[in-house]
């Protein structure tokens, strides 16, 4: 089963003690879902700066997001990429469209636009006691529904062929530049995945390849608390049933196999069996694979028993000696993956740095 761990960069600022106690906890689906939305809240701080400019072509809108999170500007070939790749899904309408979307078959993220009714005002995401979701989703009764730690399953908003493709969503408002309350931009983001073979207790890959997405919306809230936090508030921003649809094509969902031949690296860990949590590294764990998306990479490894990853920052070093950071978000039993906060041109990759200096060249 899989774990969710480490960590946005945006979570820098979280207190070491919340990430050592998500390290430690029991590997389950249920833990997985509510330490992303730890990581969730994380992300959510990272975009807050964020400002829509004036679209004059699809993905416009997405190149001032990913210069606004990796905080440099893009190149020509990151521009080109986002060109040719974001995908149109509807037009701009009154209501709730989804506007534009862009995956590499991992992640996700979609433009969503809100009119609300013009007596219905969004809040700002302020002080951590704010967050929207879709009418769709229902409570965990785990923490209950008054709870700041309810979560939201997201039960049907992305499927393909009727069922769930997705471990979590979280929306982030984002300034639309209109000055009106009603109007609101969200970036919608989130992770796909395969579906869940109940009894080989294993992720079966997810195969988007000239397949479309679908995209369902029943109804849109904001779940607001007071400023202590201690009451919270379901508010509907807007009633309706929306439904979308995603082509994804294949040149989106493109791969590169970083290594030919099976590379070694130190996996840090938390060491459960000391008296204080610890976080330890083991040397010479094998690295079977290293596969690198757009947007994603995965780093299998083979440590029975021994959960963990290669630093909470990597980096990818390319040809021409410029570099991007890889950042730790999300892990299973034998593979940890990491995020990075603009597009990866995936064949100028020459070599990864881990964290403890182990160097992994393209073989």
């Amino acid at each position: 089963m899989k774990k969710a761990k480490n960590l946005l960069e945006a979570i820098n600022d979280l207190d070491d003690e919340i990430i050592l106690d998500a390290l430690s906890k029991p590997v389950t689906y249920s833990n997985k879902r509510k330490i992303l939305r730890v990581l969730g809240a994380a992300a959510l701080l990272a975009a807050m700066g964020l400002t829509a400019c004036g679209v004059h072509s699809l993905s416009v809108w997405y190149q001032n997001y990913f210069a606004q999170q990796s905080q440099t500007e893009l190149s020509e070939e990151q521009k080109t990429y986002l060109n040719e790749n974001v995908i149109e899904v509807a037009p701009q309408q009154p209501g709730l469209t989804i506007e534009s979307a862009l995956t590499d078959g991992i992640r996700i993220f979609m433009k969503l636009r809100i009119t609300a009714p013009d007596y219905v005002a969004s809040y700002p995401y302020e002080d951590w006691h704010a967050f929207a979701y879709p009418g769709n989703d229902s409570p965990d009764t785990e923490y209950g529904d008054d709870s700041p730690d309810a979560e939201y399953a997201d039960q049907d908003v992305v499927t393909l062929d009727g069922n769930r493709i997705y471990n979590s969503l979280q929306y982030l408002l984002v300034d639309d530049g209109d000055g009106l309350d009603y109007t609101m931009d969200y970036v919608v983001l989130g992770m796909l995945e395969g579906f869940w073979n109940p009894e080989t207790q294993e992720e079966e890959p997810l195969d988007l390849a000239g397949k479309t997405i679908k995209i369902h919306f029943r109804d849109f809230y904001q779940r607001v608390s007071n400023k202590e936090c201690t009451e919270w508030e379901d508010q509907q921003i807007i009633a309706g049933d929306w439904e979308f649809d995603i082509p994804v094509t294949e040149d989106s969902l493109r791969t590169r196999e970083l290594i030919s031949q099976p590379a070694e690296g130190s996996l840090r860990y938390l060491d459960m069996e000391a008296e204080e949590k610890t976080v330890c590294w083991k040397e010479g764990v094998p690295i079977p694979y290293i596969t690198l998306r757009a947007l994603t990479v995965d780093i299998g490894y083979d440590s029975p028993g021994l959960g963990g990853d290669f630093g909470q920052e990597i980096r990818a070093v390319m040809k021409d000696g410029s570099e991007m950071t890889l950042m730790a978000q999300w892990g299973g039993v034998d593979v940890i993956r990491y995020f990075l906060d603009s597009p990866m041109m995936i064949d100028q990759v020459d070599h990864l740095i881990f964290e403890d200096g182990t160097v992994i060249p393209a073989s």
